[in-house]
């Protein structure tokens, strides 16, 4: 039987306030957990560019970081979960973006997909508050610069 790891991923775009200047920032955090949810590897990190401006791009920055890092780990089965909807039904392939960015990281992720023995997606169906705090401090890093 092939053990199927769990990947939990959520990425935030927050307007903040940097040396008295508004900007958005991004950050998102990662879990990789086994078959029973219990977490084996966590990582957070700064997103910069395009990836801070939008919500579904920064989700989907995410969800990319995610999949390589699982590929990096020799995971061949896995199971990335969304919280977003529309996100979901554009990995799934039921929804196509209108927005020429948010399609060419659906479409690297699907590459990403392809590269597995196993991989789908699924709705977040449990707390994942701990990815949100990773998200968080990321975004907190760049605020106390």
């Amino acid at each position: 039987m092939c053990v199927s790891y769990r990947l939990y991923c959520k990425g935030l775009v927050s307007e903040e306030v940097v040396r008295d200047e508004s900007k958005q920032i991004g950050g998102f955090g990662v879990a990789i957990c086994d078959p029973e949810d219990n977490r084996l590897f966590e990582m957070k990190k700064v997103l910069g560019g395009e990836e801070s401006t939008h919500q579904q791009v920064a989700d989907l920055a995410a969800i990319i970081h995610a999949l390589n890092w699982a590929l990096e780990l020799h995971l061949g089965s896995v199971t990335f979960f969304c919280d977003d909807s529309h996100i979901l039904e554009y990995v799934t392939g039921k929804a196509e973006p209108n927005e020429s960015n948010v399609a060419t990281l659906v479409k690297e992720v699907s590459l990403l997909q392809s590269r597995f023995s196993f991989c789908e997606a699924l709705p977040v169906s449990r707390d994942i508050t701990f990815v949100f705090q990773h998200a968080r401090v990321a975004i907190a890093s760049q605020i106390n610069t």
